[in-house]
């Protein structure tokens, strides 16, 4: 059986204005490695409650476990009253027919540097501490999660026998920091490094190995997240940009294509198939959401460029029956779902794919948002998590695929409990809101005051 990784928790501090909150997501995937059904996560709560601090978090794991450099501007995500944020991810994770829990910790501290060129100071970021921890499952009475690789700001390395490797000698030593400070330079992870898994002897560290392929391979392919830039470039009519996993036989292609609205694509041949064949694939779900509606492309010329490959001009349309507008004109709603349609439909299909998407709601009919939502859940088989303001999901997920915000910064995330199976969510998370809670930490909204707007409308509008 292939190998499976499934995200199972993240805890946040300082990011943006979290302080410290933790979300659990459900999980369906049994000891034998075995999806029963698609796990989804719901995110809600007022502006600025932290939803967002969650995809960004999220985005800032697909970076780092793909070797990827964060970047510049991640420092603006940790906390402005904080040196530094500290990230823990857990996962289950089924490599070469074992079931295991990984957890993954790691911290970015504030720093400051000198500018090559102007010895000016400016401010930037490190990757540290990182560790990655392993619990063989199912768990026996007394089983503690074993470390399989941990650098910190101290110098300090475990397990010993992996420090005794990598600093054997003063050569291997000076060579081994060289590395560190590079790395830590570019804002890229240490242990999830390309450079570090090929210095790795793979009979002495195995699982290491093993996992740290495994969680490589999951960044790069089968984690996905749509930030609401992506929603920000669809609504100026700049771009679009085509979030895909699409496979052709062996070959798997994964990424984020961003195709021009406003003008011709031009793109290499091979570029150009492949967006032919995500389309293709992406129309047979389009024409039934929006019944009738399919993308096409309509190409303009070929050419060859200063490097003798072959290049397609080409044009995006959006066609219901006989009628072929540019995609441009399409509403931002239409085009949010073109998006990220090829993402949603591997979920669908794929028990090893995490797609996250930040504000799934906007633009989109609630009716239609609540029904996707429901078939994904139902007949699903990866991961979803997404923020939202539209309340249609609450009438059609359990409560275990909500998570709310709330006023509680040291405890910022909080699932509803004391919910029956007659309940309507909708109404008790509006009740909640509305009423207030008598406990601080099951807190939903920080209150507003009607008369208190009214009169800061008033006195914006005097000039005074």
């Amino acid at each position: 059986m292939k190998s499976v990784t499934r995200l199972k928790s993240i805890s946040i501090k300082n990011i943006k204005n979290v302080k410290n909150g933790s979300i659990e997501l459900p999980q369906s995937i049994d000891e034998s490695g075995y999806v029963k059904q698609s796990d989804i996560i719901g995110i809600y709560g007022q502006n600025g409650s932290g939803k967002t601090a969650v995809v960004e978090s999220l985005n800032i794991l697909k970076i780092l476990i793909s070797g990827e450099k964060l970047p510049k501007d991640t420092i603006n995500l940790i906390s402005a009253d904080a040196v530094s944020a500290d990230l823990e991810y857990e996962f289950y994770a089924f490599i070469k027919d074992k079931l295991s829990s990984i957890k993954y910790k790691v911290t970015l501290e504030k720093s400051t540097v000198k500018d090559d060129d102007s010895d000016v100071l400016k401010h930037d970021f490190r990757v540290i501490d990182e560790e990655i921890y392993s619990l063989d499952l199912p768990r026996e009475k007394g089983k503690r999660y074993k470390v399989l690789g941990a650098f910190f700001s101290t110098k300090e390395i475990s397990p010993k026998n992996l420090k005794d490797y990598l600093i054997s000698d003063e050569d291997a030593r000076v060579e081994f920091r060289v590395l560190e400070n590079r790395l830590q330079s570019e804002r890229r992870s240490l242990i999830f490094s390309k450079v570090f898994l090929d210095k790795l002897p793979k009979d002495s560290f195995k699982e290491l190995a093993d996992v740290l392929e495994a969680m490589r391979y999951y960044g790069a392919m089968n984690l996905t997240v749509v930030e609401n830039r992506d929603s920000g470039v669809i609504n100026a009519n700049f771009l679009i940009p085509l979030s895909f996993r699409h496979s052709n036989n062996d070959k798997v292609s994964h990424g984020k294509i961003g195709l021009y609205l406003n003008q011709p694509n031009e793109v290499l041949v091979d570029e150009y198939d492949l967006i032919q064949n995500v389309l293709e694939q992406m129309n047979i779900v389009l024409s039934k959401i929006i019944p009738g509606l399919t993308v096409t492309t309509k190409e303009l010329s070929r050419s060859f460029n200063e490097k003798s490959s072959q290049m397609v001009k080409f044009q995006l349309f959006s066609k219901n029956g006989d009628v072929e507008i540019p995609l441009r004109y399409e509403s931002d709603g239409i085009k949010k779902i073109i998006s990220i349609l090829s993402s949603f439909t591997v979920v669908y299909n794929n028990s090893d794919y995490c797609l996250v998407v930040d504000e799934l709601d906007a633009g989109i009919f609630e009716y239609l948002l609540g029904e996707i939502l429901e078939i994904v859940s139902k007949y699903g088989k990866g991961q979803l998590i997404f923020t939202s303001h539209n309340l249609r999901p609450l009438e059609v997920l359990n409560k275990d695929n909500l998570v709310f915000t709330t006023t509680d910064k040291e405890n910022n995330y909080t699932k509803l409990s004391n919910i029956k199976v007659t309940n309507n969510i909708r109404n008790v998370y509006m009740k909640n809101v509305m009423l207030g809670s008598s406990n601080k930490k099951d807190e939903l909204y920080n209150e507003t005051d009607s008369y208190e707007i009214k009169k800061a409308f008033k006195k914006a509008g005097s000039g005074k």
